[in-house]
């Protein structure tokens, strides 16, 4: 795969992590990596997307990991973006994502 492509998919990763420094500085409590690693935008086989638009804004819902070993009982929280990065968040979902996957599936098949 060429430089530019690359160059791309290191400056799609580093908007993604900004977008998520910045969601937790607004929202007040940063979710817990094992719960950003259950966020899914896409339904698949195994399980339903976790991104949802709702009319009060963009939320995450996110599954509780620590507990759900012990207690047999799944948990889920819900991160509501704040209404500023929400468009940040929306534009790389639809414009940077689809092109970021694309371009990753050319350079490891």
């Amino acid at each position: 795969m060429s430089r530019p492509a690359r160059a791309y998919l290191k400056n799609a990763t580093q908007y993604l992590e900004v977008l998520f420094i910045l969601m937790h500085v607004m929202y007040g409590s940063p979710a817990r990596m094992t719960e950003i690693n259950t966020w899914t935008h896409a339904n698949s086989v195994h399980g339903s997307r976790s991104i949802y638009c709702h009319s009060r804004g963009l939320i995450f819902l996110g599954q509780y990991n620590k507990t759900t070993s012990l207690t047999g009982v799944e948990r889920f929280i819900v991160h509501l973006v704040p209404s500023r990065p929400e468009r940040l968040f929306l534009a790389y979902l639809i414009y940077i994502r689809p092109f970021e996957k694309y371009s990753s599936t050319s350079i490891y098949p």
